[in-house]
């Protein structure tokens, strides 16, 4: 009978246990769909630091296959030929430290790290363009490329 007289007095609203009820359903849902965003600002940092990586290494061998003598690091984009390091036998390496941007910065200020090697091997000198994580050392791209140098018997 309670029920009759409840709806007789024409009474409208929720009751509190209803009201925490739905305050508890949204909660739950907004921490599933704050998950949601979370994720998906991460994984869109990752892939715009994928991408730049990618640009970064494209430009550094583009750069390279330009210039005259491949065993040397002069006039690469991105390498500093002042702190590159000649191998015996032709080629060089060199390390130069980027931003989040992948553009060259100092090194205590560095997102990233550019490993750029150039190593002859018979008539053809092979370059190999890494970018890493200077937080955890994780590579986040390699790119390799080659290029003909002429006979070993040429290099000084």
């Amino acid at each position: 009978m309670s029920g009759g007289r409840r709806a007789s007095r024409g009474r409208g609203g929720f009751s509190l246990v209803e009201l925490v009820m739905a305050i508890a359903v949204l909660a739950i849902a907004g921490v599933f769909l704050a998950q949601v965003f979370l994720t998906a600002d991460r994984l869109a940092t990752r892939a715009s630091a994928l991408d730049h990586a990618v640009s970064a290494c494209t430009s550094v061998v583009e750069s390279w296959k330009a210039q005259e003598d491949p065993t040397r690091p002069n006039g690469i984009e991105s390498v500093d030929v002042a702190t590159s390091t000649v191998l015996d036998g032709g080629g060089f390496t060199a390390t130069n430290f980027l931003d989040a941007e992948m553009t060259p910065t100092a090194e205590g200020s560095a997102t990233y790290r550019l490993d750029v090697r150039a190593e002859r091997v018979g008539s053809l000198v092979r370059l190999t363009v890494a970018v890493s994580s200077r937080k955890d050392g994780k590579p986040l791209y390699e790119l390799s490329a080659a290029r003909w140098a002429g006979p070993a018997e040429d290099v000084p």
